[in-house]
């Protein structure tokens, strides 16, 4: 669980930018929830934290290229999806399946270009939404 997840808990922030697997492990009556887009067009930017690649400097090229293959199959995918982390997969039928987890009429939209380019500066910006600990 991350530091910003257990600040709202506590109550010390009003709001925090939390992993969704965070909350859906916690108990349904915890006191942290999702604030769901409320305005058209009613979307989620993914991507930007669900990379995966192999270094070209790896000790096992041949062993991380299938690690990738498994993370990428419907089993590594259920994985995933078994510690609460919505799957990539979106054919993959779980209960922490995006088709599941998502509202009705919620989409899921491609990550920011300009997070991708320049990720520190977004963190900066985030950070600054918040004071320090």
């Amino acid at each position: 669980m991350r530091e910003a997840h257990r600040r709202v808990a506590r109550g010390e922030y009003l709001v925090g930018i939390d992993y969704i697997n965070d909350i859906l492990a916690q108990s349904p009556d915890a006191p942290v929830k999702i604030a769901w887009p409320q305005e058209e067009p009613l979307g989620l930017p993914s991507g930007a934290g669900s990379k995966i690649g192999v270094s070209q400097n790896t000790a096992n090229p041949t062993s991380a290229k299938l690690f990738v293959e498994w993370v990428l199959s419907p089993g590594g995918q259920a994985a995933l999806a078994d510690s609460f982390r919505p799957p990539a997969l979106l054919s993959l039928e779980h209960p922490y399946g995006l088709s599941r987890v998502l509202p009705s009429g919620v989409r899921i939209l491609p990550p920011n270009r300009h997070f991708l380019r320049n990720p520190k500066r977004w963190e900066t910006k985030i950070r600054s939404f918040f004071p320090n600990p």
